[in-house]
């Protein structure tokens, strides 16, 4: 035997039996009024209060508990968003010319690593070195935790390092030629 329930349409007031698994879904009635399907309820859902019975306003303690959360929430959020603009802007001024000196001389080290990689590609290996060397000394002048300026000496100096390389190979090859004819 199937398990029903007692549902009431909200269109035609009509009670009719559902099967229980369609509890809580979306079902038709004949009318063509689509609702929730749910048990009729014999009793009240709340009881009613003696206050209310009387003809005084009943307040949910539940409602009125949500409403104080809520408004205590709301206080707390602006008053911590506050401090934050004020700490931010603290910080901004205490911390803000040092970001900026650093980006200028992440710029700087840029720069020079574009000119020694141009003076390397056009076979100017001495100017290249040259730069890439007036590159370490501005990292090594401003030290600093930045992970940048650590990433950026890691590659400036295998650069150098290189390019170094290739010049004492040039550098040999042509001592090689000179002895051979002299």
């Amino acid at each position: 035997m199937v398990e029903t329930i007692n549902a009431v349409c909200p269109g035609c007031k009509k009670t009719f039996a559902v099967p229980a698994e369609y509890e809580d879904r979306k079902v038709k009635c004949k009318c063509g009024q689509v609702f929730i399907a749910a048990k009729k309820l014999t009793e009240p859902k709340e009881p009613v209060s003696i206050d209310s019975a009387r003809g005084k306003p009943s307040h949910n303690k539940s409602v009125i508990g949500l409403g104080v959360i809520a408004v205590s929430l709301t206080l707390i959020l602006a008053v911590f968003l506050m401090l934050l603009f004020v700490f931010r802007d603290k910080w901004e001024n205490d911390n803000g010319p040092k970001i900026r000196q650093e980006a200028d001389k992440l710029v700087k080290l840029q720069t020079l690593e574009s000119k020694a990689q141009s003076f390397i590609e056009n076979g100017d290996l001495q100017n290249g070195i040259a730069k890439y060397q007036e590159a370490l000394d501005v990292i090594q002048k401003n030290q600093t935790n930045n992970p940048k300026f650590t990433e950026a000496m890691g590659r400036i100096s295998l650069a150098k390092r290189e390019a170094t390389e290739l010049l004492e190979k040039v550098n040999k090859k042509k001592g090689k030629r000179s002895r051979g004819f002299g």
